[in-house]
């Protein structure tokens, strides 16, 4: 007789809302009552409603990658539900051109981020019984994540529907490539969760983002 499993891993959950001055999507992904925010790119009143709502409980605020608008919000939620905020280390070499970019462009105040875990290289991140993987996606800018949670992928601002990130911002349009050619070896059915605008598939975009030519 084959037994079932004991307490198997309830499945990830993932939210979305648009968020902040450039409408980044926003994700909280839950596993259980355990949740990840990731990229939360300002207006933290919503967010924590959204959070509170579901009694959820944070252990860990992520930043797809350093720009203004995908990084607002962090400190608040870092200080409120005593959670670590994680970026890439390469992140390091345009932070300071990433922050100013809100004041400057936008009149943004200065944004204080809270202390932060910097990641190195392709990490597993645990979230209540399960785990986001981390791909290093450069291009976008140097330290440019994807999070692979569950059948989806978040791409930041590396990989859109139908397109991909700029790279005059403190990217390199070769390694935004490479990163491209690295997701679209992902699973077909695997969902593309971006930072902007509508989600996709690696399918989808395998066979009709125009960018793919250039692989």
């Amino acid at each position: 007789m084959v037994k079932p499993k004991d307490n198997p891993s309830p499945p990830l959950e993932i939210s979305s809302m648009v968020v902040g001055p450039l409408s980044t999507n926003c994700y909280v992904i839950a596993s259980g009552r355990k949740a990840a925010v990731v990229d939360p790119g300002g207006e933290p009143e919503l967010i924590v409603s959204f959070l509170n709502s579901k009694d959820l409980q944070v252990e860990s605020v992520i930043a797809t990658h350093s720009h203004f608008d995908h990084v607002i919000a962090a400190k608040a939620l870092c200080d409120l539900y005593n959670a670590p905020f994680m970026m890439h280390e390469a992140e390091k070499t345009v932070l300071d051109l990433s922050l100013n970019l809100g004041r400057e462009l936008f009149g943004i105040p200065e944004i204080d981020l809270p202390e932060t875990r910097y990641l190195h290289g392709q990490e597993k991140i645990p979230l209540g019984d399960a785990q986001l993987e981390i791909m290093e996606t450069p291009g976008h800018t140097p330290g440019s994540i994807s999070i692979i949670a569950g059948d989806s992928v978040l791409t930041g601002d590396t990989l859109f529907r139908g397109s991909i990130g700029r790279t005059d911002l403190g990217g390199d349009w070769n390694s935004m490539i490479q990163s491209l050619g690295k997701l679209l070896k992902l699973p077909g059915h695997l969902r593309v969760l971006p930072g902007h605008g509508p989600e996709s598939t690696v399918e989808l975009e395998k066979t009709t983002n125009p960018f793919a030519r250039e692989l």
